[in-house]
């Protein structure tokens, strides 16, 4: 299955929820999106010429959960459950998502 992967903000994710640019709402069929939120703005990234830079963007919020999902297939051994236990790790980060857009909770979501 795919995982939709929004952004939030590095430092105050409770503070400020999904990030502007992150997509958001109920699909087509009512499912809430996106499933899991990690960091994606002022993300520490290499830029071109060897420099460093801060960027925003789902792009550097997908990396936190492509990690932890990794981190968890190699404990899991590809363990069908990978996929509620990201729901479960992340569902803090969805409370003030929740609270505005929505009640589904995380798991609900996993059992789609």
């Amino acid at each position: 299955g795919v995982i939709t992967v929004g952004a939030t903000h590095r430092f105050w994710p409770h503070t400020y929820g999904v990030s502007f640019f992150s997509s958001r709402g109920p699909t087509g069929d009512g499912r809430l999106k996106p499933d899991l939120v990690a960091p994606g703005e002022r993300i520490r990234a290499p830029l071109p010429g060897g420099n460093w830079g801060d960027l925003d963007g789902t792009s550097m919020a997908a990396p936190h959960v492509s990690g932890a999902a990794a981190m968890l297939m190699a404990q899991l051994e590809n363990d069908p459950r990978i996929e509620a236990a990201l729901n479960t790790t992340f569902a803090h980060m969805l409370d003030k998502y929740r609270a505005v857009y929505g009640k589904q909770r995380p798991e609900k979501i996993a059992k789609r």
